[in-house]
C-alpha cells in the first residue's frame, strides 16, 4: 500500500515544506532533507520509509482497537470521517484531559450523554417547559460537541493515531502512561521519542495530509477514501 504514496506525490502536495528551523525538535533532525532561508524542508523518501512501517503495523493489528485523535483545523473533517467510515472511536474536536487516564470517569459521560438523549425522546420531556428543554438539549449538545466521536469505545483502546502530537501533547502523555502504541503524522516541532511510528510530515498541507490519512484508513479497509474536499 505504501507505494500508493510516492515520495514525489508528497513534495508535489507540499507535504515537504516544514516550518521556521527555531521550532524544529531536536528528535525531527534525522528527517531533515535541507534548511533553506531558515525554513526546514522534510525527506519525503524517509516519510514514504515510515509511512510503510505504520502501514505494516497497522496491518498486522487492525483487529486490535484504535483511537484517531486529531482535532487541529487541517485534520478535524478527516479525523471524523475515518471514525464514521470505518466505525472506529475518534476525536475531533478538543481532548479532555484524563480521557484515557481516568477511563471509568469517561466511560460515565457516555453513558450520561445516552440517558440525555433518551430523556429528550421520552414523555416527560413533552411535559418540560420550553426553557427546561432548552437548558437540557444545550447541555445534551455540549457533551456531544466532544464526546459523540467515542460512543462506540467500550473499552480502553490499544493503538491510537495522531495527527500532530505536538498539538495533542495531553494525549500522547495519556496514551504512553496506559501503554498504548501510538502512531503519529509529525510535523517539525514533533517530539519524535514520544512516539512508535512517526510519519514526517507537512500536516498543514491538508492535501499530502489526506492521501497520508487515507493510506492509513485503507489499512482496515482496502477500499476505504475520504470524501471531504481539501481546499484549492
Amino acid at each position: 500500500m505504501a507505494d500508493l504514496v510516492s515520495a514525489k506525490k508528497i513534495e508535489e502536495l507540499g507535504g515537504h515544506l516544514g516550518h521556521l528551523r527555531s521550532i524544529l525538535h531536536p528528535s525531527f533532525k534525522p528527517y531533515v532533507a535541507d534548511i533553506k532561508n531558515r525554513v526546514v524542508f522534510i525527506d519525503t523518501k524517509k516519510t514514504v520509509v515510515k509511512l510503510k512501517e505504520a502501514l505494516d503495523f497497522l496491518k498486522k493489528h487492525k483487529k486490535e482497537k484504535v483511537l484517531w485523535v486529531g482535532s487541529k483545523v487541517t485534520a478535524k473533517k478527516f479525523i471524523k470521517e475515518i471514525g464514521k467510515g470505518l466505525g472506529h472511536p475518534y476525536v475531533a474536536e478538543k481532548w479532555l484531559g484524563g480521557m484515557l487516564t481516568n477511563f471509568e470517569t469517561l466511560k460515565k459521560n457516555l453513558q450520561r450523554l445516552e440517558e440525555l438523549k433518551n430523556k429528550e425522546e421520552g414523555q416527560k420531556f413533552k411535559a418540560m417547559t420550553k426553557k427546561e428543554r432548552q437548558l437540557l438539549q444545550q447541555k445534551r449538545e455540549r457533551m456531544e460537541r466532544v464526546l459523540s466521536g467515542l460512543v462506540n469505545l467500550k473499552e480502553m483502546p490499544e493503538i491510537i493515531v495522531v495527527v500532530d502530537p505536538a498539538h495533542e501533547e495531553i494525549a500522547i502523555k495519556e496514551a504512553r502512561k496506559k501503554g498504548l502504541k501510538v502512531v503519529a503524522i509529525c510535523d517539525v516541532s514533533a517530539n519524535l521519542d514520544q512516539v512508535d511510528f512517526p510519519i514526517p510530515l507537512n500536516d498543514e498541507s491538508r492535501s499530502a495530509l489526506r492521501i497520508v490519512l487515507e493510506s492509513l484508513g485503507r489499512c482496515f479497509d482496502p477500499n476505504f477514501s475520504l470524501k471531504t474536499e481539501t481546499k484549492k
